[in-house]
């Protein structure tokens, strides 16, 4: 066999010493690992279940409530925005029922030069900025809705708190 020759048997501490430390210390980053890996999750589980009491209370809402007004009023800012686009573009009207997902197909094909004609078309830029207040005031609506519910503050609350652990770590 091959025989290992140590300068002094100090050295032969310090190696196993090594190694017994190195060792330690990948315990201690998969255990490590592993804690923010279950904190991880726990988070992605709090993230879920506050879309889920978000979303029931956004369901909850009557067709006259302040919530049902606000979207209507972001829908019809978009009708407006995308008809004001059509008109500065030189294109024919949208369809009354056009969808967003044709609307959004659209501007993601507009050239460069179309993008600067929208961009220099004070009508079209005041449709923009009435659809970007209308998506603000529902914003304030839901948030207003969802920090009037205990579940949703409670849920928010260990969100912050795991996240806080994450940070920790």
């Amino acid at each position: 066999g091959a025989a290992i020759f140590l300068a002094s048997p100090a050295s032969a501490f310090m190696t196993g010493q090594t190694v017994y430390v190195d060792g330690f210390r990948i315990l201690r980053r998969a255990d490590d690992r592993q804690q923010v890996n279950a904190a991880q999750d726990q988070d992605r589980e709090i993230a879920k279940k506050i879309r889920d009491i978000e979303e029931k209370i956004l369901d909850g809402q009557p067709d006259d409530s302040a919530f049902a007004k606000a979207v209507e009023a972001v829908h019809q800012a978009q009708k407006e925005l995308d008809a004001d686009m059509h008109r500065a573009l030189g294109w024919k009207a949208p369809a009354d029922d056009e969808t967003e997902a044709t609307h959004l197909s659209e501007m993601a094909r507009l050239t460069a030069a179309e993008r600067d004609t929208l961009k220099n078309d004070p009508r079209y830029q005041e449709k923009k900025a009435a659809l970007q207040k209308t998506m603000e005031i529902l914003g304030t609506v839901k948030q207003t809705l969802f920090e009037a519910s205990s579940e949703w503050k409670s849920a928010q609350e260990e969100h912050h708190r795991v996240n806080q652990e994450l940070t920790e770590k």
